[in-house]
């Protein structure tokens, strides 16, 4: 059964995702986001954000496998927190959704490819 959770992993990094115990040893995470506390040396108060964890813009499913040996700990988000995290996610899928439609309505002609391809500096490193 799949639950909402925040996850300490063993690098230090807290992930808040969706998880389902896949074998004694594993787990599936989807849906996961880091969660990053920045703290404003002046005030002393404390901002909580979110980023992907995972390189979502170049994977197929949001999803990935998790050794329970890599977790210190599972830990249950409070209401506050949850639902911040779905109104994150459910505004990132809408986004997501809108910008693959604009992408199959603007398909590019070899004439534009070649534009493009002709604005690209030789001298720009793009690729090592």
């Amino acid at each position: 059964m799949e639950s909402l959770n925040i996850l300490r992993l063993k690098t230090g990094e807290d992930i808040i995702c969706y998880m389902e115990q896949l074998s004694s040893e594993e787990v599936v995470v989807r849906d996961a986001m880091a969660v990053v506390v920045k703290t404003d040396l002046r005030s002393g108060h404390q901002a909580i954000m979110m980023q992907h964890w995972l390189p979502v813009g170049i994977i197929e499913n949001n999803e990935a496998v998790i050794k329970l040996s890599d977790v210190l700990t599972i830990i249950n988000p409070s209401s506050d927190f949850n639902e911040f995290y779905e109104n994150s996610i459910a505004t990132y899928k809408r986004l997501k959704e809108a910008a693959d439609r604009e992408d199959d309505e603007e398909e590019l002609t070899q004439e534009d490819m070649r534009t493009i391809l002709e604005t690209v500096n030789p001298s720009d490193n793009l690729m090592h």
